[in-house]
């Protein structure tokens, strides 16, 4: 017989649940950290995934925490998502919106057919995917790949073998019409892009940015505000990774940067 604190354990509230993740189903999530694909079915939809810790991750963020809510009183918004991982964000909006059509870009190999065989199964429509990095030009560029979730654009790295070339995507010629929601999760090329852009932010209502930088870049920050601002948005800001969890001694978790911030831009209150 099972003891009162394994029934108060399993019959918890948890979060998983209103995803449809059982108890024994969230144990094996969270302790199974073999890199094999593997699957799981959550929000009535069967997800492949290969790494735990990052599907427990976009879990806590996109359906607990809703950093990619945002309000429209359209049926079929556009939703473009420049870094779309293995899709998590693309089941969250699609169930939000139905009707949306998204552009999705994820230049990882890795991620991209993840996310392609999990669109395949989910059978969403008006959902088209691209394996290009969003860039400040459509040439060929650099792309340092890390078969997770921080792969980048780049110029030399030291493990060579882990650059291949793509051909990008400007994201300012994307930009030509309405935009109700613009994510961009570019380790680290987003100032870049947002600099590019900036002359066609007005056509976005909504905009969520990742941004990523070293202490020697924080200025970045500063002119990436000041293009908010100056293209009409207000703005709130929360911390995506608490590096340096006692600030002034800067001792730093594992992460390349030392500044990574949610930036949530909006047109109105709602």
């Amino acid at each position: 017989m099972p003891t009162p604190n394994i029934i108060k354990i399993i019959f918890r509230k948890s979060p998983y649940r209103k995803l449809g993740i059982g108890w024994l189903k969230e144990k094996i999530i969270k302790h199974n950290d073999s890199d094999n694909l593997k699957s799981i079915k959550a929000c009535g939809k069967l997800i492949n995934y290969r790494s735990n810790e990052e599907l427990i991750h976009c879990l806590k963020e996109i359906f607990f925490e809703n950093i990619y809510k945002f309000h429209s009183e359209k049926k079929n918004p556009l939703i473009i998502d420049c870094g779309a991982h293995i899709g998590m964000s693309l089941l969250y909006f699609k169930q939000q919106y139905p009707n949306a059509t998204v552009l999705a870009f994820e230049p990882d190999i890795n991620n991209f057919e993840l996310l392609k065989k999990n669109i395949n199964e989910w059978k969403f429509y008006d959902v088209h995917i691209f394996q290009n990095p969003v860039w400040i030009s459509n040439d060929e560029i650099n792309f340092q790949a890390s078969g997770a979730m921080g792969g980048k654009i780049s110029g030399k790295s030291e493990t060579p073998d882990s650059n291949i070339k793509l051909k990008a995507i400007r994201l300012y010629e994307v930009l030509d019409k309405e935009v109700d929601f613009l994510k961009i999760d570019i380790e680290g090329a987003e100032y870049e892009v947002i600099k590019d852009c900036k002359q066609k932010l007005h056509l976005v209502n909504n905009l969520f940015v990742e941004y990523h930088s070293t202490f020697e870049e924080q200025s970045n920050l500063t002119e990436i505000l000041q293009i908010i601002n100056d293209a009409g948005f207000k703005f709130y800001i929360k911390e995506a990774n608490n590096v340096y969890p006692i600030p002034f001694i800067k001792k730093k978790i594992n992460t390349s940067f030392d500044l990574q911030l949610n930036i949530f831009a909006f047109r109105d209150s709602k």
